[in-house]
């Protein structure tokens, strides 16, 4: 086991050795002061942190009690009976014309959606045909 760590240190490029010298008193100054600015950064992280966690949590409280100052108004504006209606629809119904009345209904439904589905092609084919499709066209290639 010993025998392959020092093999592994010998071939490995970088040495991980704990107790590696110093080659000259400021190098070790520099890598105290990063360490000492990296140790001031995560110390700043962790209030930041710590500010927003308590942020978050009063902003949880403000939307509960938000939300039951809501429920509340919604009750309060919440009529008890719904009203009744202002005008009622007046519906005629012809019950010997009733079945042939739904013929001529769905007839005529059918027609609309023709003449609509006619219209929507024209209104496509002529748009393909425009200078303005021609140009996006030719853009896009």
């Amino acid at each position: 086991m010993i025998l392959k760590l020092c093999v592994m240190v010998y071939i490995c490029p970088f040495n991980f050795s704990l107790h590696q010298p110093f080659k000259s008193p400021s190098q070790k100054e520099e890598l105290e002061q990063k360490h000492l600015h990296l140790l001031q950064i995560v110390e700043s992280e962790r209030t930041a942190k710590l500010q927003y966690i308590q942020q978050c949590e009063e902003l949880g409280t403000e939307i509960k009690k938000l939300r039951t100052e809501l429920c509340a108004l919604k009750k309060e504006w919440r009529p008890t009976k719904p009203p009744p209606p202002l005008n009622p629809p007046l519906t005629v119904q012809y019950p010997e014309d009733s079945l042939e009345l739904r013929k001529i209904k769905k007839v005529q439904s059918f027609f609309r959606g023709w003449l609509c589905r006619r219209r929507w092609k024209q209104i496509v084919e002529q748009y393909i045909k425009s200078p303005h499709a021609e140009s996006m066209r030719k853009r896009n290639r």
